[in-house]
């Protein structure tokens, strides 16, 4: 092992560097030095662990909220409240699943997969038209096409299960269909002092 690798290996780059006589035994020396190696040593391990960074199984869990920049989860589509497990899945689907099917019924499980949330969902399929064709409107018109993510009572609404649900709905169902999260009931809307309206069990 040359002077060089034995600088790096003892993690003082700089400080063995400097001659023997009158400064590797000099404290003065020493502590100036300290600093600039222990500086020198971390960017060296980076650098040397750059690829293991962008891989989602290998990159500290301190560093996927950057990772996840580059594989354009932020804003809305991003919480960096989420466990590391979540993190990691969000970032390995991002462009090899998610961004390629995003508005799909595919994409939304695979969403609410990652999430390991308990659902089913229902969906009911029908044209529906903004506008009116004179004599011929009723051919047209239809209900909208609707989507209901169905969730157990063990989510209550103002928890992050619930939520985590509908911001899912938000960022991957398509623009053009309404949806909803509801209990295993369908719901029906509110009555007039507010409260849910549900049809009967399924």
């Amino acid at each position: 092992m040359n002077d060089g690798q034995k600088a790096w290996s003892e993690g003082r780059p700089v400080f063995y560097r400097l001659p023997e006589k009158n400064y590797q035994d000099n404290e003065v020396a020493d502590a100036l030095t300290s600093w600039t190696d222990r500086k020198l040593v971390e960017k060296k391990e980076q650098l040397e662990n750059f690829y293991k960074y962008l891989d989602p199984d290998t990159c500290p869990d301190h560093l996927l909220d950057y990772l996840a920049f580059l594989v354009g989860m932020s804003g809305n589509y991003w919480d960096v409240r989420w466990s590391a497990k979540v993190k990691r899945d969000f970032i390995r689907y991002a462009h090899v699943f998610l961004w390629r099917t995003k508005g799909t019924l595919a994409c939304i499980k695979k969403v609410l997969d990652i999430h390991q949330l308990e659902y089913d969902i229902w969906s009911k399929a029908r044209l529906y038209l903004t506008f009116k064709m004179g004599a011929s409107a009723k051919m047209y018109e239809s209900e909208r096409l609707r989507l209901v993510v169905r969730v157990p009572f063990k989510y209550p609404r103002q928890r992050e299960h619930w939520k985590e649900v509908e911001r899912s709905l938000r960022n991957y169902a398509p623009a053009v269909v309404e949806t909803k999260v509801s209990y295993p009931y369908f719901n029906m809307g509110t009555s007039r002092i507010g409260d849910l309206m549900f049809e009967k069990p399924v």
